[in-house]
This record gives C-alpha cells, structure tokens and sequence, in this order.
C-alpha cells in the first residue's frame, strides 16, 4: 500500500532543491530588476502559498489542527525547537493514513458486497464465480464472439459504485484480455460482436486494495464489442532481411 507523504517534507525538500538549482548572482542587479523584484504583492503570494498548503494537507487525511500548525510556523521562524521530530512525525501520519485507509476499505468492500448480494437476485443478471461478477445483457451482438485469449477492440464507460466516472473511451479501443482483471476478462469472454453489457466486478476480481482508486472498489462497467478480435499489423517479409544487413552493417 502506498500512502501520501507529508506535505512538510514535501515542502521542504522541493524548496530545498529548488535553492540549490538556482543560481547565486555576486553581480548587483540592474535598478529596473530591483524596482520590478520591489512591486512583488507579498501578502498575495502569501495567502496564495497558504492555499496551496491547505489543499496539500487536505489530501494528506488527517485530521490537522490548522491553528497549531500556523503556530509551528511561528515558532519554526523564531527557532522554537518542534515538540517531534521528523521522523515521529512522520510515523505518526503514517498510522493515522493506515487507520482511514482500512476503514474506508472495510467500508467499500462491504458496500461491494451488499450491492452484488441485491443485483443477484435480479433475473436479468447473469452470475460468474460464486456472484463475484455479474453482468446485464443491454444490446444483443451477431458476430463472433470474444475468446479466452487476443485482443479485442471496446467502447466502454467504468465507474464507482457512487456513480464517479473512472473511464470512458470516445472511439473504440484496443485492449489484451490478459491485461485485464481477472473480473473483466471474465465477463468479456463470449461476448460476440455488437454485444453490450453492463458488468459488475467483486473488488476482489478488480483492483481491491491496490491501485489509483479508493482501496476494495466495486467496478461498473458499460462495454460494447467493437471487435472481438484485432489482428496485429502484417510484417513485411524484406523486414527481416532489412534488418540483419543493417545489424551486419553496424558491426563492420
């Protein structure tokens, strides 16, 4: 699992690289650089940073005091020494991050769960692995249809169980059913050509606690067929040989 590091180190080390890459000047400025450094809104670059430093911690998840970091900031700038050191502080976010991370992925897995439960009992669901995968025939196809292996072209459109838009295509897509998960390449298999499905997917077939999105999502998918197989482009046959004379004649 990877958690997001903390916005002071972060802070710290890009402004630290930042004072290292830039260039100490030993000659003075022109008068007109001066004046133009003079005209700098300080307050406004001020409040600004502090938004940007709001919004970092925010993505942290947890659950800051805002009033006692502006007095770490405070004391930081006076030479107060910090209550912890970095690497408790550190560790502590951490824990905390691990706290709402398994919590939030106890509480999606069991919102996967209990929705796959209802949509089984529909009868127009078509049930794989125990209901771990469930699928919704919407348009019915004619061509042939997609195997175990190859790669297929799809049209598709994939959210959340909150109805968030993960991914969508605009044309048809090619993609390797072994690239897929486990839960996706099941459903897809004998689809024909045409066919479009809505398919959802235990987090346990799909991504679970790994990944970009929320740990133990349940993915929803909307796909067509465009394709059930995608044949790769032919090799010329002088290719080869092409090649082998210009190896040969890299060595020479």
């Amino acid at each position: 699992m990877k958690f997001k590091r903390t916005l002071f180190i972060m802070s710290a080390l890009s402004l630290s690289l930042w004072a290292k890459s830039t260039p100490k000047k030993n000659v003075e400025a022109p008068q007109a650089e001066v004046q133009k450094e003079d005209a700098l809104d300080v307050k406004k670059l001020s409040i600004a940073f502090g938004h940007l430093i709001a919004k970092n911690i925010n993505e942290i998840g947890v659950p800051f005091d805002l009033e006692a970091i502006i007095q770490g900031l405070q004391e930081a700038s006076k030479g107060v020494a910090s209550p912890l050191t970095e690497n408790d502080v550190v560790s502590a976010i951490t824990k905390e991050q691990k706290k709402t991370f398994d919590a939030l992925a106890a509480k999606n897995l069991n919102e996967a769960e209990s929705f796959l439960a209802q949509e089984a009992k529909k009868t127009d669901i078509t049930s794989l692995d125990e209901g771990k995968v469930l699928y919704k025939v919407l348009q019915e196809g004619t061509g042939p249809e997609v195997q175990e292996q190859g790669k297929i072209a799809i049209l598709y459109k994939g959210t959340l169980l909150n109805g968030d838009v993960f991914g969508e295509s605009q044309k048809a897509e090619p993609v390797e059913l072994n690239q897929l998960v486990v839960g996706l390449k099941q459903a897809l298999i004998g689809m024909k050509e045409g066919e479009k499905r809505l398919i959802h997917i235990h987090p346990e077939k799909a991504y679970g606690t790994e990944g970009m999105l929320p740990p133990n999502s349940l993915l929803s998918f909307e796909i067509e067929i465009a394709s059930s197989k995608v044949e790769e482009a032919p090799v010329a046959k002088d290719e080869p040989e092409q090649a082998l004379l210009e190896q040969e004649s890299d060595i020479r």
